[in-house]
């Protein structure tokens, strides 16, 4: 209440919290603009991002895992050398972590970095953030990408998570405390 012969003072209203807002993460803003990556999008992003590291990974798979079984052939005997299965051995190892460098620095190296996202994320204008709406860290990228290859792929479950969740979040998402968003254009 103001006293008579004092000026008046406004009550400050607080900020209007519409539905699409009241749902948002903590520190996330949703507006009309700025929605969450549905499924379906995430869908395509990903089919996307599967062709785009074929390209790269297929080649290698056919240089370092053929060469290596065309040397591996048996004797007049009928007997293979065990030196040659066991260089195959190796050459598999160096295959699986040449891959693996190949996905790190693919999915986390592009979802940590400026563009935030995948060639499939940024083709469908989506990004990768914190719960803050910020860019997130290589190792935020990194553990979200690890879950996704080993607990988000068994039978799909994580990854069909984000088409009930309200803020459209798979299992990787949720773990590594992460949000994907539609950019404002």
């Amino acid at each position: 209440m103001n006293m008579p012969g004092q000026p008046q003072m406004q009550q400050q209203q607080p900020p209007q919290m519409n539905q699409q807002s009241a749902n948002a993460a903590p520190g996330v803003m949703k507006t009309a603009a700025q929605p969450w990556g549905g499924f379906w999008k995430r869908f395509v992003a990903a089919l996307i991002d599967g062709i785009a590291l074929s390209v790269v990974v297929m080649p290698l798979q056919g240089i370092l895992l053929g060469s290596t079984m065309a040397g591996i052939q048996p004797s007049a005997t009928g007997e293979i050398d065990p030196n040659a299965v066991s260089g195959m051995m190796g050459v598999m190892v160096l295959y699986l972590v040449v891959t693996l460098g190949i996905y790190v620095a693919y999915f986390a190296g592009m979802e940590s970095s400026k563009f935030q996202g995948t060639l499939g994320k940024m083709a469908l204008g989506m990004a990768v953030v914190d719960k803050q709406g910020r860019r997130i860290s290589f190792g935020t990228a990194f553990v979200r990408l690890l879950v996704k290859m080993f607990l988000s792929g068994i039978l799909f479950i994580g990854y069909l998570m984000a088409a009930f969740d309200e803020r459209k979040r798979s299992l990787h998402d949720r773990l590594a405390s992460t949000y994907v968003v539609n950019k404002a254009r």
